[in-house]
């Protein structure tokens, strides 16, 4: 029979390892969230660029936009049509042991389409 302090031990054990596993589960999403940020920024800037769009900072700190083909200046982030649907991280992602991004993890190293939120208005459209 196993004692009392023996259970308790071994209970604080799978505590201590549990919360190990979250702090790093969390850690990686702290770390995915980065990336994609980066990589909605990127997209945003490259698609702001090809669309004939730049980006400019007025006086008081506030984004303008201005496209030089057709003399238009606004307030508002314009709207671009190049979609993505789909994000690849630089590096590969692993949560608890397991790989959920990059080449290992199947296929072609892109995110999988359940962790990556669609993009809106509000994120570099």
């Amino acid at each position: 029979l196993k004692s009392p302090d023996k259970d308790l031990l071994a209970l604080k054990s799978e505590a201590q390892a549990a919360r190990q596993r979250l702090s790093h589960i969390e850690h990686q999403t702290s770390l995915f969230r980065q990336e994609k940020e980066s990589l909605q920024k990127q997209l945003w800037e490259t698609k702001l660029a090809t669309s004939g769009w730049c980006e400019y900072t007025a006086a008081d700190g506030r984004q303008y936009y201005h496209h030089a083909a057709n003399n238009t200046t606004q307030w508002k982030k314009p709207k671009l049509s190049t979609a993505v649907s789909r994000i690849r991280p630089a590096a590969a992602i692993a949560v608890d042991g397991k790989e959920i991004a990059g080449e290992a993890a199947g296929g072609d190293g892109a995110v999988p389409k359940d962790l990556v939120e669609a993009e809106t208005e509000a994120e570099y459209v």
